[in-house]
């Protein structure tokens, strides 16, 4: 019983931390709401590859979404720049 108890909440502790994680590297990085579909599919693979925070963190961080997102600020942020 206590084993059971013991894996029932080490799995609800995986899972919550791992859809807390998606979902911030979905708001920091993307900055917007993840599709369904694909935030399961990064729940599901933190869950079972054993992806620690900063391998999540490094995936989305090198993601030609991401990278494009900082080139459109970037460029938002030179524009509004007076010249000099």
């Amino acid at each position: 019983m206590v084993a059971i108890e013991t894996t029932n909440s080490l799995f609800l502790f995986v899972f919550s931390v791992c859809q807390e994680a998606v979902w911030e590297a979905f708001r920091i990085f993307l900055d917007r709401i993840p599709g369904t579909s694909e935030y399961q599919t990064w729940v599901h693979a933190c869950q079972q590859e054993s992806l620690c925070i900063s391998d999540i963190a490094k995936n989305f961080s090198r993601s030609e979404e991401h990278i494009s997102l900082i080139q459109r600020r970037m460029s938002r942020l030179r524009d509004r720049r007076p010249p000099t």
